[in-house]
């Protein structure tokens, strides 16, 4: 990992916060958020939802931040429901789309605009957090939803991958943020579109099992059969 991305991972939601607060004074500055928007899906094509992962600063507030006060609960099913997704974000994209015909040729009031959807997802995150999971927000996200569809339509994404060196320790499961199981993706690209690609599973896998050059090509065996072999 670059040592950009690493500084950029312990401090980009200071980096958010000091641009909030001076998005106070000259909203103008908020129109830097637009990448924030965009860049989900533009990179959904080929790294999967990375972005929301080790990017995204909304993120990173909650690691850093929320991750101190959260329930640590698995988010319920119905936030990982894709109707749930589909009706938040067009609920939320209405919203926003009308406040932007509202602002249209005024650059303060949509910098205002930009400010108020950070603060509402950054509200909305940490009530989340405390009830459940510091990344429950993620799940429902607008935008990472959508870079999820893309994550999902795309075939040219580089994801991390499972190899058939997993124990089935079930370990990964238990520290991923998101409430997947990377182990039942044993021979395979952990190709939900639910994953982040944090890589928390990565580092925590007592195996190496779980990486982006582990090899899965021409090995052979299934969940069901290491399972069998386990009993």
């Amino acid at each position: 990992m670059s040592k950009i991305l690493i500084w950029w991972k312990n401090y980009a939601y200071i980096v958010m916060m000091a641009i909030m607060l001076i998005g106070l004074v000259y909203p103008k500055v908020m129109l830097i958020f637009i990448i924030c928007m965009l860049a989900p899906s533009l990179t959904g094509l080929f790294t999967g939802r990375f972005w929301c992962g080790n990017i995204c600063p909304i993120g990173n507030f909650f690691d850093h931040m929320t991750f101190k006060i959260s329930n640590n609960k698995k988010a319920p099913d119905m936030f990982k429901s894709k109707y749930i997704r589909i009706i938040f974000t067009i609920l939320m994209m209405s919203m926003f789309s009308f406040e932007m015909l509202l602002a249209f040729r005024y650059p303060v009031m949509i910098g205002m605009v930009f400010y108020e959807m950070i603060l509402e997802a950054i509200i909305i995150g940490t009530f989340l957090s405390v009830i459940y999971h510091y990344r429950a927000w993620c799940h429902f996200c607008p935008m990472g939803s959508t870079g999820a569809l893309v994550t999902y339509l795309s075939n040219r994404k580089k994801v991390l991958k499972v190899s058939t060196q997993c124990s089935l320790c079930k370990k990964c499961e238990e520290k991923c943020p998101m409430g997947i199981a990377p182990y039942e993706y044993r021979g395979k690209k952990l190709s939900s579109y639910n994953c982040i690609q944090c890589g928390i599973c990565k580092i925590d896998c007592t195996n190496n099992a779980i990486g982006y050059d582990v090899i899965i090509q021409n090995e052979v065996g299934s969940l069901e059969e290491h399972e069998n072999e386990l009993k």
